[in-house]
């Protein structure tokens, strides 16, 4: 009964984490823009998701709507300080609504910006930096090998018990 129950859990925890992820948002402010970043879980970028943008003090409007790029990236310039509403869904099931506070800063650091032009190619390439991470093709032959190993390791015990 231990060793079933001992399978079982570990085919629930492999499982669980190659199948579960959630979405999460990366905001970079560089002025005048505010740069989304949409990504799972596991830092894989979400290509082509629903954004919404909606401005602050109104809610029910759209500032602004689109896709994100093939690296999960989609930006926007606010007209205003305050709490922007951003709405982002892959259509896969996965949605996410996130405020993006942007204060009266950000908008003097704009000036401060323009003069420094310079560093925004730097900036670009740190932004399309992709993660380190393990493809799925690979994190489920490696689930399979892990059980793999788990019932083998448990058919030799059991045998080595009979005898």
């Amino acid at each position: 009964m231990f060793k079933r129950t001992v399978l079982f859990l570990s085919l629930l925890i492999i499982s669980g984490q190659l199948w579960a992820h959630g979405l999460e948002v990366d905001v970079t402010y560089k002025a005048p823009v505010v740069i989304l970043k949409a990504i799972y879980n596991d830092h894989e970028a979400i290509a082509g998701a629903k954004t919404l943008i909606h401005p602050p003090d109104y809610a029910e409007n759209i500032y602004q709507s689109g896709i994100t790029d093939i690296n999960g990236l989609f930006s926007f310039i606010p007209d205003a300080p305050g709490k922007w509403i951003v709405e982002i869904d892959d259509e896969s099931g996965h949605k996410i609504k996130e405020t993006v506070a942007v204060d009266a800063s950000f908008f003097a650091e704009q000036t401060t910006q323009s003069q420094e032009q310079k560093t925004s190619a730097d900036n670009t390439n740190e932004l399309n930096a992709a993660p380190c991470r393990l493809p799925v093709y690979i994190k489920l032959i490696l689930g399979f090998l892990i059980i793999y190993a788990l019932t083998i390791t448990l058919y030799y015990k059991k045998r080595a018990v009979r005898k």
